[in-house]
This record gives C-alpha cells, sequence and structure tokens, in this order.
C-alpha cells in the first residue's frame, strides 16, 4: 500500500527508443527452448578463469556476464564456439555489450539495450567450418573497470555446438582459441545455470480498478537446481507481459503505464520492446519516502473499448531488481 501511495508525488523523465522488426508472437516463441547462464561470482575478477566448457544441443543459451576487474592487468571476456562435426555448423548469435567502464549501472544498461535491440532485430548467423573455433564476443575488461554482457546462442543445424566461455589474460594470446589446441585456463568462477529463462504474466486491467501493479524481477525468482542457488531479481530472465485493458464505462478513460523501483534506496534503469520498437528508459531512483517515475505509456480508450498491450522486458546487471510497472488511470 505504501508503495501504490507513492505514486501521487512521481516525477517523470523521458524514453528513447530504436526500431526492431520480429512480432511479439514470433519472438515469444524462440524463448521457449532457452536456458540460463548468469557469471557474475566472483564479481571482482582478480585473476583469469573458465567460466563455461559445455555445448549447445537441444537447448540454446542466454549469457548474462558482469564482473568488475580489480586486477592491475587488462582480461578478455572470451566466448568460443567449437564445431566438432563433418558438415558446417551455423549459430545465431544475438548480442549487447557495456563497458568496460566506472559506471557500473551504464554497463549493464548498455548490454541489455543492445542486446534487446540485437535480439529482436534477428542477431547474425555465424557459420563454423567443419573441426574448427571461432570466436563470437572478445569484450575487454581493464583495470578498475566494469564491464557487462549479454549474449544468445540459438542453434539453426544439426549436431552439437562446443561452446567454451571464459576470462583470460590478454597478453597470453595463445590461450584464446581455449580447444585442444591450446591449455586450459586456469581457475573456474561459480557461473550460475537457470533451466528456467522466460517469464510470461498475462493481465488484464479494468480501468475502474485505478491502479495496478506488475513486478518485474520479483518472486518466483529463478534457481540453479544444481547447485540450490535462487537468484533474487531474475536477472537476464526475459519477460513476456500481456496486458488486456477493459473501459466497460460510458465515457474514454486514459491510462499511464509506469516504469519505477520496487526498493527504497535504489536506482533503475530498464529496456523495453513494445508494438516493434525497443525503449530505453532512463534512470529511476528510490529514495526515503519517493520514488521517481518514468511514464512508458499512455494510452485513451474510447467508451467499451478492449485493448491489449504486450511488451518484453530483461532484468539488467547493476540495477537493484525486481522494478515494477504501474497501470494507472488519470482522472
Amino acid at each position: 500500500m505504501r508503495k501504490l501511495c507513492a505514486i501521487l508525488a512521481l516525477f517523470f523523465v523521458g524514453s528513447r527508443l530504436v526500431c526492431a522488426d520480429d512480432s511479439f508472437d514470433s519472438l515469444v516463441k524462440r524463448l521457449g527452448n532457452t536456458h540460463l547462464i548468469v557469471s557474475n561470482e566472483p564479481e571482482s575478477l582478480r585473476s583469469p578463469g573458465l567460466v563455461f566448457d559445455g555445448a549447445l544441443s537441444t537447448m540454446n543459451l542466454r549469457v548474462m556476464y558482469h564482473h568488475r576487474n580489480v586486477s592491475t592487468e587488462n582480461y578478455t571476456f572470451v566466448v568460443l564456439l567449437s564445431n566438432p562435426n563433418e558438415t558446417k555448423s551455423v549459430v545465431r548469435v544475438s548480442k549487447g555489450e557495456g563497458g568496460p567502464t566506472k559506471d557500473v549501472v551504464f554497463s549493464g544498461h548498455k548490454a541489455a539495450f543492445q542486446f534487446m535491440s540485437d535480439w529482436t532485430s534477428g542477431g547474425r548467423d555465424v557459420e563454423i567450418p567443419p573441426h574448427s573455433t571461432q570466436s563470437v564476443v572478445m569484450h575487454a575488461l581493464k583495470p578498475d573497470q566494469t564491464t557487462s554482457g549479454i549474449v544468445s546462442l540459438e542453434k539453426l543445424s544439426a549436431g552439437a555446438v562446443g561452446v567454451k566461455m571464459m576470462v583470460v589474460d590478454t597478453s597470453d594470446e595463445s590461450v584464446i582459441s581455449g580447444f585442444s589446441d591450446s591449455p586450459d585456463v586456469k581457475g573456474a568462477f561459480k557461473r550460475r545455470y537457470f533451466e528456467d529463462s522466460f517469464r510470461e504474466i498475462n493481465r488484464t486491467f479494468d480501468v475502474r480498478d485505478r491502479v495496478a501493479l506488475i513486478s518485474v524481477g520479483g518472486p518466483p525468482y529463478v534457481m540453479d537446481m544444481r547447485r540450490g542457488y535462487v537468484m533474487k531479481g531474475n536477472y537476464g530472465v526475459m519477460y513476456a507481459i500481456s496486458l488486456r485493458i477493459l473501459n466497460p464505462l460510458d465515457d474514454s478513460r486514459r491510462i499511464r503505464i509506469l516504469f519505477l523501483p520496487s526498493k527504497f534506496e535504489s536506482v533503475d534503469r530498464g529496456v523495453i520492446y513494445r508494438a516493434g520498437k525497443v525503449y530505453e528508459t532512463g534512470m529511476v531512483v528510490g529514495k526515503g519516502n519517493r520514488f521517481q517515475a518514468e511514464m512508458i505509456d499512455e494510452l485513451l480508450l474510447n467508451p467499451g473499448e478492449s485493448r491489449l498491450v504486450q511488451w518484453l522486458m530483461l532484468p539488467q546487471a547493476g540495477c537493484f531488481y525486481p522494478v515494477d510497472i504501474i497501470i494507472k488511470t488519470v482522472e
């Protein structure tokens, strides 16, 4: 109740958008067979290490990484694909990269914005010749700076494809290939592996209800079943939200949809795909008993009108998810 009352003192800021192509329904279909890997432990890196060594077989992968380099060396976050088959392999790669930068919030936000724009536009198809290895991510981690990234790997051809992710010392060029022709990276990080990478929310809002809330990044939280780890905030999980708005009244009603923090003393940004466009929110802050928020949509419903609003969102690194989406009838 305290949060809903706080919307009476909201401050609105602007948003920016870019064009994307695929329809909402076709994008949602791509989410159903994807697992999620999150590399954030340790968040502060003092040495190179192995993140993941596995394969694309029946499931696709989405990877989120977010690290600060606290050493004095230059490192690189590397993602390599290996084709052990007799014919070429094809993998659709979509990615977003933020940093290296000292701004932790900007790093995670830029990665999410670039990724959502690239993924909803179809990414690019990478062809890997038989018995060869190809890098698809080479992202610098500079000393005392943060690097964030999100990459989607969707296998389009038959046969498994090897996937290796690691942080390497830039000065050791021989380790970049990462497979049988080079030594293994020393050490290993505690990457988190989630079989559940997608949340679908279907809600109905009657304008007579005046106000409603949808949580993005809130419970139920995803769990790494292999380690029993629960990830609060659901970072890297894709949300597909369908909101049916009803106006059964005899006169028109205006609806505002707002993006705001769900926690006090928090700083958040967001990326939203809606109606073929990718929106980038500004920074919103929860401080004391006040919430700064951004209006992400405004709709005018005619008497008796019903309208479906659909969007995609993804909790991004460097922020304090969950966040709230407020639907509010304006008098």
